[in-house]
């Protein structure tokens, strides 16, 4: 079984523990849309083939350790220590599946060009082709009400769970005084997009979280990403040192070479370019402007 495959067991095992009127309609639909296949973004976020279901559950995951679950299994949103607001599972689980409902029918891919050691080349990337434009989080709820009814607190967390990029920030601040749970989801779905995923699949700490390593990517527990396996390995077998003394004296004669292109191809393999353009740096952007400032004091 291959990872999507267990995001999508978990996904429907999760669903199934809401019993409301609509739901198998509406898992119906899920089915046979593109939600199991679709990104969660074009390429901001768990960009590639099933980004949206781990998304999802990555969304749940940060909701549920946002709340404090109480004896009778309901969960409360606690504000310094104090309830803001209570709910039950299905609602936690509802809100959180099902906000990004909006991106299924939401995606395409067409063909695109990009220069390779000097060479043209097509690749298939993820573009934006909306089906339905009716917004985002009133579209989800749309969507989901269409097959079964929300509740208000539902409704409204979905609906606004985009937080301050909307518009109308002075309806958001009058939804979020009725109903806090607007905020507790948004800020599970930043923590998910910002700390849990990268653009190809969660992030090293989060990589076995539930069935959260990603689909059809490698086991990142077990392969970490190429530039910190370089990195380990030079700064295991003593030649870091060498390796930054090379990058600046190549930065001297030509002008700009960081240590990243040293270590990750060992030359410049786009000297027409500044650096931040070059292929090295977007193919491994993420890790090298985590490091560089470690680096940069080491120096």
């Amino acid at each position: 079984m291959d990872n999507r495959q267990a995001n999508i067991n978990r996904f429907e095992a999760e669903m199934a523990k809401v019993t409301r009127d609509g739901v198998d309609k509406l898992m119906a639909f899920i089915r046979k849309s593109d939600m199991y296949a679709a990104p969660a973004s074009t390429r901001f976020h768990l960009s590639v083939t099933g980004g949206l279901l781990q998304h999802s559950l990555n969304v749940l995951d940060a909701l549920r350790a946002n709340l404090t679950k109480n004896d009778d299994g309901t969960y409360s949103y606690e504000v310094a220590g104090v309830p803001a607001a209570r709910v039950t599972e299905e609602n936690v689980i509802i809100m959180a599946l099902l906000h990004d409902i909006c991106k299924t029918y939401f995606y395409t891919t067409e063909i695109r060009n990009r220069k390779v050691n000097g060479k043209w080349e097509q690749y298939e990337a993820f573009a934006v082709d909306d089906k339905i434009p009716y917004g985002h989080g009133e579209k989800s709820v749309m969507m989901i009400e269409e097959y079964m009814k929300l509740q208000p607190v539902e409704r409204y967390a979905i609906r606004w769970h985009m937080g301050y990029t909307e518009a109308d920030t002075l309806s958001f601040n009058n939804a979020i005084d009725r109903y806090p749970m607007i905020w507790a989801l948004h800020s599970a779905d930043t923590q998910a997009s910002h700390f849990m995923e990268n653009n190809e699949g969660n992030k090293l700490a989060y990589a076995d979280n539930g069935s959260a390593e990603y689909a059809d990517q490698p086991t990142m527990q077990e392969q970490p990403p190429q530039y910190l396996r370089r990195r380990h390995q030079y700064e295991h077998d003593g030649t870091a040192v060498q390796m930054r003394e090379r990058a600046r004296a190549k930065k001297q004669r030509k002008g700009s070479l960081p240590w990243f292109c040293i270590i990750l191809s060992d030359k410049c393999v786009e000297p027409e370019k500044p650096c931040t353009e070059c292929r090295v740096y977007e193919e491994h952007k993420e890790e090298i402007e985590k490091e560089m400032e470690r680096h940069d004091h080491q120096d």
